[in-house]
């Protein structure tokens, strides 16, 4: 499993891709998402905080960076790292 959290590919943006997984290493977040016929998930972790959040919705993916389940995701996790909940 930790294999598939080392960067296959770092693109110019600093956008780094694992097996499947989505690095963020400036904030130390492995993440992916996905969505199909009216459902959407959202899965992030932080390994060094031992965090992580998992958000399952029976709601189409949106397009609204502000109202994706990315950015609800990512929100809720920034909490759990930094111990606001």
């Amino acid at each position: 499993m930790a294999q598939t959290h080392s960067v296959q590919f770092e693109d110019k943006t600093g956008i780094c891709l694992g097996m499947n997984w989505i690095i963020d290493k400036e904030k130390g977040v492995i993440w992916h998402n996905g969505g199909t016929g009216g459902y959407s998930s959202f899965i992030g972790f932080n390994k060094e905080k031992q965090s992580g959040v998992v958000i399952l919705s029976n709601y189409a993916p949106s397009f609204s960076k502000k109202d994706s389940l990315d950015h609800i995701g990512f929100n809720i996790l920034e909490k759990l790292c930094s111990n606001e909940l």
